[in-house]
């Protein structure tokens, strides 16, 4: 991965939540966005040419498969840098990503099986969500579904180039996926998992995600499109679960992360204040 960013910009105010204006409640927008490359990359042109070169060097994430050969195996009493270079900058040197590769630590075969899945390009993905919440609430009713609407926005500059034999070669992706994904719906890392703790219901307003796809190795054409891919994914429903999925994993947990660190600098502003008065 090259040059990641990621920025989140939470708002919240007061506002009425109803049409009549009598309950005042808390509007909460909440901004991510999640950037690969430089943010002044420029747009690059769509070629179909058999010509075109490797654009290995220009990809800011790879996706790859790695599997260690066999009689092969890493000394126990290894140092850190030993440990790093066998996990790590072999299968960076295979690829070509590695910075100051040292060719004399590269066996002409590798210590690894390396096979690139996807390439991304550089890329701008801007999620928006929208949330409003009445004040001092507790809990909620049993049939009461507070609602959050979401736009997401996807921007590429490149096409994502994807393996040849990608149907053959992704299936241990859906179940590496779900191994990432927490069993509860809290947003909150807990010891015992809580069922049904988000009641909130997800709308996704705008979804705007439309990349070109391309091979890898160009040989092949009639590429599959971005719902094949979601689809092979075990990923169905794309417009509900990748916004929800992010505002569980990430936007929930940055904004009561914010929120914490602004409550400690109040009281440690007020600490100081009632030191002074003394």
């Amino acid at each position: 991965m090259r040059q990641p960013g990621i920025t989140f910009t939470p708002e919240a105010k007061f506002a009425y939540i109803d049409k009549d204006y009598d309950t005042i409640g808390v509007a909460l927008r909440q901004k991510l966005i999640i950037r690969l490359g430089p943010q002044d990359a420029k747009r690059t042109a769509f070629s179909t040419s058999m010509e075109v070169s490797n654009l290995s060097a220009e990809n800011m994430a790879t996706v790859c498969r790695v599997q260690q050969n066999r009689n092969n195996v890493m000394r126990q009493n290894a140092s850190i840098s030993t440990s790093l270079g066998y996990l790590i900058g072999d299968v960076l040197r295979q690829i070509g990503l590695a910075a100051n590769a040292d060719v004399s630590e590269t066996s002409s075969r590798g210590q690894h099986n390396v096979l690139e899945l996807f390439q991304f390009p550089a890329l701008e993905a801007v999620l928006i969500s929208d949330q409003i919440a009445e004040c001092d609430v507790e809990t909620l009713d049993e049939d009461e579904q507070p609602e959050v609407h979401s736009t997401f926005v996807c921007d590429f500059l490149d096409a994502i180039c994807v393996q040849t034999d990608f149907n053959a070669q992704v299936s241990f992706l859906p179940e590496l996926l779900k191994s990432y994904i927490h069993v509860s719906d809290s947003p909150l890392p807990m010891e015992k998992p809580v069922k049904k703790t988000d009641r909130r219901r997800y709308i996704c307003d705008k979804w705007a995600v439309d990349p070109k796809i391309r091979f890898i190795d160009r040989f092949r054409w009639n590429p599959p499109v971005i719902d094949d891919i979601l689809r092979k994914l075990q990923i169905f429903d794309h417009r509900t679960t990748i916004p929800k999925a992010f505002q569980r994993a990430l936007l929930d947990p940055l904004d009561q992360g914010l929120a914490i660190m602004l409550f400690e600098l109040l009281r440690l502003v007020d600490r100081k204040k009632q030191q002074q008065r003394c």
